[in-house]
Order: structure tokens, then sequence, then C-alpha cells
């Protein structure tokens, strides 16, 4: 069993192993049940031979950058008010390791990131990461650093959490090695098709992970709530199991 595990990764395990008691009528991610029934030996499994966790944390570079009127709340340095800052998008695109027999799952671990998100007001100070963009191999980690001034009189402040030279985003990947196997029932919804959506709800970015009983043409779209089509996320085919993107 890994001593060393977060909060996150215990969050993702469980959510990942529920069981979607409800799929008939609300497939996936539902406000009546979040993301299913627990099944903690299916989680357990996650962190037994021969599944395989591995921690990662990688600095970034700054994409872009936005100057606005932040509000701070209950953080431990600041007092609660409005500041002036500078937000500096931090991002880096890593590889997923090899050697996995099929796609590993992963997931950022915030608690140890060093960057905040980009939630206006932004509420406790806590330290936040996420993960997305997955194209089959690789996957881009983003975090958000700021610089404040006093409102309305611009006196410097400093950075928070840290400048973006010092920003950090830690990543767990979960998986199988090459030439191991499981036999198990426990993939999610075997026999059907499933899709779930962490974090959701969001205002930064998602991951989406869909699961399907046998390899077929699969398209995931996202539509607003007047029911345009806003973006496809996938239109091609996928294999059967679980998928990300």
């Amino acid at each position: 069993m890994n001593p060393d595990l977060d909060n996150d990764d215990l969050e993702r395990i469980i959510e990942l192993t529920a069981e979607d008691v409800n799929s008939d009528l609300l497939p996936g991610w539902d406000q009546e049940i979040g993301y299913g029934r627990v099944n903690a030996d299916s989680a357990l499994e996650r962190l037994r031979p021969p599944w395989h966790l591995y921690h990662f944390e990688t600095g970034g570079s700054v994409y872009g950058t936005e100057d606005l009127i932040m509000t701070f709340l209950n953080h431990p340095e600041l007092d609660d008010a409005h500041y002036i800052a500078t937000k500096y998008d931090i991002r880096a695109t890593v590889a997923l390791p090899a050697g996995f027999s099929r796609t590993p799952d992963f997931w950022a671990r915030r608690v140890v990131s060093r960057g905040y998100s980009d939630a206006n007001p932004n509420i406790g100070g806590l330290p936040w990461a996420h993960m997305f963009g997955f194209d089959g191999a690789n996957v881009t980690l983003q975090t958000f650093v700021y610089y404040l001034r006093t409102f309305p009189n611009g006196l410097p402040l400093g950075w928070y959490p840290t400048d973006p030279a010092n920003a950090l985003m830690a990543y767990t990947v979960n998986g199988l090695l090459e030439g191991t196997a499981v036999d198990s029932p426990k993939e999610p919804n075997r026999g059907r098709i499933s899709l779930r959506c962490h974090p959701n709800p969001t205002t930064a970015g998602t991951t989406v992970h869909f699961y399907l009983p046998e390899t077929a043409q699969a398209r995931v779209v996202v539509y607003d709530i007047a029911g345009r089509l806003v973006h496809t996320l996938w239109n091609g085919v996928a294999e059967s199991g679980a998928n990300t993107v």
C-alpha cells in the first residue's frame, strides 16, 4: 500500500471505481448519487500490485497574463478585500510514462501544487492545479499565480502564492504495466457506455472519462443549456474500455 497518498489520490480512485448504479436513467455523474456507490474493494485494488501508482511534479512556463481586479477571502496572509492583480497562466505539457498495458488514469494533485485557481473571488488561498487536453500520449497541466497590488492605490504586495519560476504542478498516474492483467469484473458499466467529467462543475476546465464495452466510433460533444453545439471533444474511433479526453 502506498503510504504517500494525497487526498486527491483517494478522491479520484474512489470516483473511478464507483458503481454507477443508476446508469440506465442518469449515466455518469449526476446530482442524485454523484459518481455512484463506493466500491471499497475496487478502490483498494488500484493501490495493490499489479496496479502501479506514480507521483510526478513539474514546473511550467507562462502561457499568458491578464490584469484584473481580484477578490481574496479567507486567505491566511491577505485581508478580505479587492486587489489589483496580474494573473499569470502557468502551463506545462507532459508525456505520460510509457510501458502501460492500456492508457492509465491520471489526475492533478492540487494539495501539493504551488498555484491558485482562477476563481474570482478566490476563497481560502488553496493550492490548485488541473489537467486537460489529453491527446493519447501528452496532457497539459495548468495553475495560476498572481502579482498583487493594493486597491485602489496600487501599492505592491508581491507574488501569491509564489512567482512563475517557482510554480509547481503535481500529478498522479495510475495503471497496469505491460505484461500484467487483472481478472476483475470491476470495470465501470461493463457492457454499457458511461461518461464522467472531473471536476464537475468547473469554471476552468474538465477531464472527460468515457467507457465503451467494445471498440467503436465515438463522438463526445458539449452543448450549452439552450441545446446549441459548443465544442466537439472527440470524433473518431475509441478503443474498448476507459478513454480520456
